[in-house]
This record gives C-alpha cells, sequence and structure tokens, in this order.
C-alpha cells in the first residue's frame, strides 16, 4: 500500500495532463470535418452576437460557434473579444458538414498559429455560457471545466457578479 504522499506524486502529472487537454484541447475536434481556414474582416459587421455567435468571414458563407449562449448584456463585450482573438490571422473552422436551420455552417474556431480555442476563451471569460448542444466532436468537456473556472472565479456570465 502507498502512503499517501506517494500517491500524491503520482497523480500529480495525471493532474497537469488532463489541466494541459483542457486548455489546449488536442484531441477536442479532432473528429470534426475540417471547414477549412477562414478570415474575419476588421469590421463590427464580422461578428454578431445575439445570443449565439456567428461569424461572417472573407468570401465565404457564414458561420455558427457550437454549443454557446451569451447572455445580451455581455454581447458587446464577447463581440470585441471575438475581434480581438481573431486579429488579423488565420483562423480554421472545422464542424459538420451540415448548415443549422439559418443556414449558418456549425463550427469549432481556433486560431491557426497556435490553436487556441474561441469558444474556451469566451466561456472561461465569463463571456458566454454551454447549451450543451453540438458535442459530436469531444469539445464539450473541457469547455465545461472552462466554465466552472469561470464560475469559481465569478466572472460575468460563468455565474457571477
Amino acid at each position: 500500500m502507498l502512503p499517501l504522499a506517494g500517491l500524491a506524486l503520482m497523480m500529480a502529472p495525471a493532474a497537469m495532463a488532463v489541466r494541459a487537454a483542457e486548455t489546449t484541447g488536442p484531441a477536442c475536434g479532432a473528429a470534426s470535418a475540417t471547414a477549412g481556414s477562414v478570415r474575419l474582416p476588421r469590421t463590427e459587421s464580422a461578428v454578431r452576437v445575439a445570443g449565439s455567435v456567428e461569424l461572417v468571414p472573407e468570401g465565404g458563407p457564414s458561420l455558427r460557434l457550437a454549443g454557446l449562449l451569451v447572455p445580451d448584456a455581455d454581447a458587446a463585450a464577447a463581440g470585441a473579444e471575438i475581434r480581438d482573438f481573431a486579429g488579423t490571422g488565420e483562423l480554421l473552422a472545422s464542424g459538420p458538414d451540415a448548415t443549422d436551420r439559418h443556414g449558418r455552417r456549425v463550427v469549432r474556431i481556433r486560431r491557426a498559429h497556435d490553436g487556441a480555442d474561441l469558444a474556451g476563451r469566451l466561456v472561461e471569460s465569463g463571456l458566454a455560457l454551454l447549451t450543451g448542444d453540438d458535442d459530436a466532436d469531444g469539445c464539450l468537456p473541457p469547455l465545461r471545466a472552462a466554465e466552472a473556472r469561470a464560475r469559481r472565479a465569478r466572472r460575468r456570465g460563468g455565474g457571477g457578479g
């Protein structure tokens, strides 16, 4: 039988690996079809936040972020956060080949240069809540962890003040 200190030392690397997977989500979205590379124009109309998040990339169809709800009070801040996240760089969209009832492709968005996840950033910052939908690509568990961190930190949409 291991002493508790030994057990804790054995579990520490596993806990660190779980935290890294939550942050980077290497398996998250891996099974999704890739919609491809997109760039958002640096205009207000490229990002629409009204409950859901809609992105209108250069030369492409409208995209909706999968599984997120943005409270009305956080819509402007979420829009600014998305424009900041996108910058002038390339984004990668992935998701099924299906569209929602408004003809938007439902996707996950990551930055091409560092793999950062847009939904994770919005949820962890407290600007978006999870709907619990759209988990065909295995991204919901790391997003739930991000939402729990936002709630513990009492960020706006994450259940705080």
